[in-house]
């Protein structure tokens, strides 16, 4: 006797005999426990004759389906909530079917407007009336896709100037992680989807890595710019010695050293300034006795490289 079971339970009521007429059954069954965001593990039995291993047996014949729940993590919905909050748009590319990624969708906050991998190379247009660029911008998932449809869904994203992050873990992902702009192999991926990813991380969960990396992208700090601050500041010091006759640092350490240590301690003791508002420092106007702690501490802060270029 042996069992065949498989979480694509349509394949498994292929293989066995009476699939026309329980199909509509079986069919109606699935459906039932997708709403419910619910796997059907399908299971069949055949019957092979007693130490005959090599004979085809006797036809498959189907016994049921297992409802299996798998949920999101615990931090998923946590975790979508902070990037929709910074602006980020999260769309659901799952091989799942339409019901169980409605479902997943609505217990995670990310919206339930969903649409078959159909949609998206026009084959089947199930009513919709959008063009396919136009629905992968406002759609929030897309189901029983495949590799072709994750990369097309990319790149089509990118086509309409947006900046496209991929997150997955297997060899389907990676053509789509290669395309994305921030490519995302989160913890156990495969060699494929890591090598083809940007970042690896090394945590299960996406809320640290993803909230820093959306700061990080928030914040963006173009490299031009390092070259731009280090001109003005080049041309800044050579400015003042040239008009103002100041005398240069070059060639004393100690003056040096005593500068960057005074520089780094005003800034730094400067920042109270700008934490302390809730817009443009300049715009609020400090307290009496903020300002004088800040002049107390600038005060202990000068004493030690005073008396260090004394000696």
């Amino acid at each position: 006797m042996l069992f065949l079971r498989g979480t694509i339970a349509y394949m498994i009521l292929n293989f066995c005999e009476e699939k026309e007429q329980i199909a509509g059954k079986v069919h109606a069954i699935i459906d039932k426990f997708a709403e419910r965001g619910l796997w059907s593990l399908g299971v069949a039995i055949q019957e092979v004759p007693e130490k005959s291993k090599e004979s085809p047996g006797g036809p498959w014949k189907f016994c049921g389906l297992l409802p299996l729940f798998d949920p999101p993590r615990h931090d998923s919905a946590e975790t979508i909530r902070k990037a929709l909050h910074l602006g980020v748009c999260v769309k659901m590319i799952t091989g799942d079917q339409l019901s169980i990624a409605k479902e997943t969708g609505q217990r995670l906050g990310m919206g339930t407007n969903m649409y078959p991998s159909s949609s998206l190379l026009g084959r089947e247009r199930d009513g919709i009336e959008a063009l396919p660029d136009e629905l992968i911008e406002k759609a929030d998932g897309f189901v029983g896709v495949f590799p072709e449809h994750k990369y097309e869904i990319v790149k089509i994203l990118q086509q309409k100037k947006h900046v496209v992050g991929m997150t997955g873990d297997g060899v389907n992902d990676a053509p789509a992680l290669k395309k994305a702009d921030i490519g995302i192999a989160v913890a156990d991926a495969t060699d494929a989807a890591r090598s083809a990813s940007d970042i690896v991380l090394t945590e299960p969960g996406l809320n640290l890595g993803f909230m820093l990396l959306a700061l990080i992208w928030e914040y963006d700090f173009p490299p031009f710019m390092v070259l731009i601050i280090a001109i003005l500041n080049d041309e800044g010091t050579s400015f003042f010695e040239d008009h103002f006759h100041v005398r240069s640092l070059a060639g004393n350490s100690k003056e040096i050293s005593s500068a960057i240590y005074l520089q780094v301690s005003i800034i730094s003791q400067a920042l109270i300034f700008v934490t302390r508002s809730q817009s443009w420092s300049f715009m609020e106007r400090p307290g009496s006795l903020l300002m004088c702690a800040f002049v107390l501490a600038q005060l202990v802060r000068v004493i030690k490289p005073v008396k260090r270029l004394l000696h």
